[in-house]
């Protein structure tokens, strides 16, 4: 223990004395700079100089690496900043220098009316969806070359220079619509064919079930007597309507486009069919028109030619009344002051007699005589009322004797689930009426069909026209694929 005290004392001295002892010179120097000299005993010495290791070398090597690839990282950060405001600003100056250029009211016109292109051609592709969900495409016209040339002078009057609007910086519907130079047009055959297709849809020649004070019935649909004549049309029992008119003009042309005229949807809401009288090459003298007594008056034996001081029509003739005695393309074209008479069903006529006469003590049947004949004449061949158990239902119920007070309180379902189902064969010389239940399918409706058919080929498709589309899921429900509460359907031989 003394000896551990004393060597730690003796060091501690040394440390010291180490401390306090003035610096030596480096080895090999004198402090007068004579020489080596060794004479400084506390001089340390020199360090041998070590070459790294191979760790050493490979730890700075990627500690420079790691480094290199943090200031590419921010460098490459940066690069795409810069590059992101370049564009913002690349922009910014695009539109500064459009917004300059707007400031002429040409360009401001331009600006106008390709935002309106644009809202047009949104209505128009609006309007194609709309028609494509009905199996639809609008083609187009007749017109479409006029509309192109106006379309044409429309863009060369803008590239002119110095040329001033005439819409004044503001769109007007008046100024962009084509006017129609010339008379009305009527398409005679074209009316005649869509109001063939129309009567179709509207249940020509199908019965309905209306219901009186003794019972019920089957009676047919009201129709709308509809006479075409050169100059005008008689609707129902007139008045006579000219071509010349506005409401005419609109009835007639909804009559070429296929459709009902909307003058008659508050009346008949679901269509109704027309009774076409075909007069094109007749021109009826309204009445109404007609001046009486023209021409100027005359003193009792004075000179029958004209006044020089009251102006008269003498010396023209009838040149209006001349030009009608022949049309355009040479086929002659009468004349007619004559109303058309209503033309009456067989049921309207057989209406207007009397049940039953008695003659020489014998009660004759007038309408059931009348009937028999008049309806033997005019029952239509091509069509066929297929027997259902629908009917059979409609028919008892009908029969059934119940009181008038029950028929408010009694279901309407079993009305209500049937649908009516006009069916035209592959030639369309031949139509079948079916009434069926909502649940019914396309194969109930094969197969009343193939009972009925007696000629053709059971291969052949059930399609529609409006929307177009082909019924080939025999276990689809009648009111799954839409054919309620009535439709019309066509047959079509397969393509083989």
């Amino acid at each position: 223990m003394f000896l551990m005290m004393t060597s730690h004392y003796w060091m501690m001295s040394w440390a010291d004395q180490s401390l306090v002892s003035p610096v030596c010179p480096p080895a090999g120097v004198t402090p007068s700079g004579e020489g080596p000299s060794n004479t400084c005993p506390n001089s340390p010495r020199t360090p041998k100089l070590v070459a790294p290791s191979d760790y050493e070398l490979m730890t700075g090597m990627m500690s420079r690496i790691a480094k290199l690839e943090l200031q590419i990282q921010f460098y490459a950060k940066e690069i795409l900043e810069k590059d992101k405001k370049i564009s913002i600003l690349e922009e910014k100056t695009k539109l500064l220098q459009k917004y300059k250029g707007d400031a002429d009211p040409d360009s401001t016109r331009v600006r106008d009316l390709e935002r309106k292109c644009q809202e047009l051609q949104q209505t128009i592709k609006d309007m194609e969806d709309f028609l494509s969900d009905y199996g639809m495409i609008w083609v187009g016209n007749a017109d479409a070359d006029t509309v192109e040339s106006t379309e044409g002078r429309v863009y060369d009057e803008l590239a002119e220079p110095g040329h001033t609007s005439r819409l004044g910086g503001v769109w007007r519907p008046g100024a962009s619509v084509v006017q129609s130079e010339g008379p009305f047009h009527v398409d005679f055959d074209r009316i005649i064919k869509n109001i063939k297709e129309l009567n179709i849809v509207a249940g020509d020649g199908e019965k309905r079930i209306r219901h009186t004070v003794s019972g019920a019935r089957f009676v047919a649909p009201d129709t709308v007597p509809l006479t075409l004549y050169a100059n005008g049309i008689f609707m129902f029992n007139g008045p006579f309507r000219s071509y010349e008119e506005p409401t005419t003009q609109r009835c007639i042309q909804d009559l070429m486009d296929g459709y009902f005229p909307y003058e008659l949807n508050a009346r008949f809401p679901e269509g109704v069919p027309f009774q076409v009288t075909d007069k094109r090459d007749t021109v009826y003298n309204d009445p109404r028109s007609i001046k009486h007594f023209p021409g100027t008056g005359n003193l009792l034996g004075g000179e029958s030619k004209p006044s020089r001081l009251v102006p008269s029509n003498l010396d023209k003739g009838t040149s209006m009344e001349r030009s009608y005695t022949t049309s355009h393309d040479g086929k002659p074209v009468y004349e007619t002051s004559q109303p058309p008479k209503p033309q009456l069903s067989v049921d309207q006529f057989l209406n207007k007699l009397p049940s039953s006469i008695i003659k020489e003590g014998k009660v004759i049947d007038v309408r059931a005589s009348l009937a028999g004949d008049l309806q033997h004449d005019n029952t239509k061949p091509g069509v066929t009322v297929i027997d259902t158990p629908a009917v059979q239902e409609i028919l008892e119920r009908v029969s059934s004797s119940r009181p008038q007070s029950a028929s408010s309180s009694r279901p309407l379902s079993a009305r209500s689930s049937i649908t009516t189902l006009r069916v035209k064969t592959e030639t369309g010389e031949h139509t079948f009426i079916l009434k069926l239940r909502y649940t019914d399918t396309i194969g109930d409706v094969r197969q009343y069909l193939d009972a009925k058919r007696t000629l053709g080929s059971k291969d052949y498709e059930i399609v529609t026209t409006f929307p177009a589309k082909v019924y080939n899921d025999q276990d689809a429900t009648l009111q799954e694929c839409g054919l309620t509460p009535n439709a019309a359907l066509h047959l079509r031989a397969k393509k083989k």
